[in-house]
């Protein structure tokens, strides 16, 4: 069982800590926060089934003694290599949410190469991963452009009910805002919406073998049509209770990957089904759907999870999720043997299984 530090305690560090609450592969040691409202806290009085007398802290060398960092604080760049730095100086391997870092050596170079040369020095790992980037726009179109043949295009939609997030996300998606103040913080830069789209084209792209030289992106609000409660608060009536992202990713001008990004505070209002699609175009057009989509909270927390599994089977350094093992962090035992069959009175057939003992 690996011992676990959560820094960040909003809605994802309290999902991450939740999922650990089973106690089967990861206890928790330590929850990290800067929040003076909360520190001090019990987490037993926030995540139902906590076991223990755990209390938030502020001090980041609460991890000391973990093997696992999961870091959920804050996507910041310059912010984020002070943390992560920290925790791999603490001998522990990190999973981030932070997007940039799923492919941070698109946009961050140097910081990855910091970061990189601090894991491979303290032989920890290092990774980044969600919901977004992480799974629907990027670990999924992967998966079944493999079928595809002739594959000259992917085009992703995720419907995505955001009303599980919290107060702190309403303001980098422009949640809660009136359209005019919205259109004033987008055009400023204030508002940037879901910040991992070049990320994710950049990682499909290379995996394809696609020389993709542009990427645009444009954003477009969704106004409430009623007050809308949320985990991040009330929406008034014609406030932006949504936004809609789209991304294009080109070659010689020529798009061969659209993603869009629907966070809805409410989908069934808006006339939306929360999920994801995924369209592979070549010789044959093959579309696939996941619904309802990926909860962004719980989601995400799981997939980090996997991927802390996973770390396992990974070189020291900045790791790729796509180099983890997809099918879970177990490798296969080839221990299971089929030890007899029968047909039922209905015709269908059963195997029985059985463990087999390698010499």
């Amino acid at each position: 069982m690996k011992r676990v530090a959560v820094w960040g305690f909003g809605a994802l560090g309290r999902a991450i800590v939740g999922a650990c609450a089973d106690g089967r592969d990861f206890v928790v040691t330590a929850v990290i926060d800067h929040d003076d409202t909360i520190v001090g806290g019990r987490i037993s009085d926030v995540i139902a089934g906590f076991r223990g007398d755990l209390r938030v802290s502020s001090d980041p060398g609460a991890m000391s003694g973990a093997d696992i960092i999961f870091h959920a604080a804050t996507s910041e760049p310059s912010e984020v290599l002070l943390h992560l730095t920290a925790a791999v100086g603490s001998d522990c391997d990190v999973v981030t949410a932070a997007e940039w870092m799923f492919y941070p050596w698109l946009r961050y170079a140097d910081l990855a190469e910091r970061i990189d040369r601090e894991a491979r020095t303290g032989g920890r790992r290092v990774v980044g991963c969600g919901v977004n980037p992480g799974f629907a726009f990027d670990t999924i179109p992967l998966v079944l452009s493999q079928v595809v043949p002739g594959l000259r295009r992917l085009d992703v939609t995720r419907v995505a009910d955001v009303s599980g997030i919290g107060r702190s996300d309403f303001a980098h998606v422009g949640l809660g805002l009136k359209p005019d103040v919205f259109a004033e913080r987008l055009s400023s830069g204030a508002i940037h919406g879901h910040i991992g789209f070049p990320e994710s084209m950049a990682a499909v792209a290379e995996r394809r073998g696609w020389p993709i030289d542009t990427i645009e992106e444009s954003w477009e609000p969704v106004v409430a049509g009623r007050e809308i409660r949320s985990a991040g608060g009330v929406v008034a009536r014609g406030a932006v209770a949504g936004v809609v992202q789209r991304a294009v990713a080109s070659v010689d001008c020529h798009p061969c990957m659209s993603m869009t990004l629907e966070m809805l505070l409410d989908p069934d209002g808006a006339g939306r089904t929360a999920q994801e699609t995924v369209i592979a175009e070549g010789t044959q057009t093959v579309t696939m759907t996941v619904s309802p989509s990926a909860s962004p909270v719980s989601g995400a927390a799981t997939m980090m999870l996997h991927a802390a599994r996973g770390l396992d089977h990974a070189s020291p350094g900045l790791v790729s999720l796509l180099d983890l093992p997809l099918g879970g962090a177990e490798r296969l035992t080839r221990s299971l043997r089929a030890v007899g069959s029968a047909r039922t009175d209905a015709g269908s057939l059963r195997l029985t299984l059985a463990e087999h003992a390698h010499d």
